[in-house]
């Protein structure tokens, strides 16, 4: 099995005069589901040593930037794919459905046991913050109503290597292996340049690159 990446390219949609990708209101993804990208192992190494999660494989020189781990503050998209819910002992697991039913793709949710081993092996983090949705259920009279929950999330334990980086950081990253973007597959090309062309309108560091790798 080899390795594969997870994009997803995130704009900050805020004002010039704040730095960006602070305001979770203002960070939007570009794209809903992750980008993957075709296989291409010195681009992985370039952007955050994305092999060495297969063992025995060693990329020939260190990226420019080593992995920085997924932001604190991301977009909705960023977290339903990268993160898993946790469903704590006292809760009922059927609330989950009618968080399934506001989001088709949202992967199965694991138990505080599960999440607590992933975390205790060293395969995955919690989130900083908790994510709150808004459960539906049906009261003794039969009205619906409803009520915010708040869902502590843990990261999925196949994913490794998560990073993110700027245009700016993405371009010296490629420079640092000599990689040239004429040279890339024409994926990679078009996520550059869509990039730039974002970064054209909003200004100068307001995009960056979320990504990680799974084996």
């Amino acid at each position: 099995m080899g390795t594969d990446i997870h994009a997803f390219l995130e704009i900050d949609w805020g004002s010039d005069d704040y730095e960006p990708f602070i305001d979770e209101g203002d960070i939007r993804p570009f794209n809903t589901g992750d980008i993957l990208l075709r296989r291409n192992y010195e681009l992985f190494d370039a952007l955050a040593n994305g092999r060495s999660g297969n063992p025995g494989l060693r990329p020939r020189k260190r990226p420019l930037y080593p992995a920085r781990g997924i932001p604190d503050v991301v977009s909705w998209a960023v977290a339903d794919c990268y993160y898993l819910r946790v469903i704590e002992p006292d809760q009922d697991p059927r609330e989950f459905l009618a968080e399934w039913c506001k989001g088709e793709s949202l992967p199965a949710p694991v138990s505080r046991a599960d999440a607590d081993r992933f975390v205790a092996d060293g395969l995955s983090c919690f989130a900083p913050n908790p994510y709150v949705s808004d459960v539906s259920s049906r009261g003794e009279n039969g009205v619906t109503q409803i009520r915010q929950v708040r869902r502590q999330l843990v990261s999925n334990p196949n994913w490794h290597h998560a990073s993110w980086l700027t245009l700016a950081e993405v371009h010296a990253a490629l420079d640092h292996f000599g990689l040239r973007v004429a040279d890339l597959e024409v994926d990679v090309q078009a996520l550059l340049q869509t990039m730039a062309l974002i970064e054209q309108k909003c200004g100068d560091g307001r995009t960056r690159l979320v990504f990680w790798f799974d084996n």
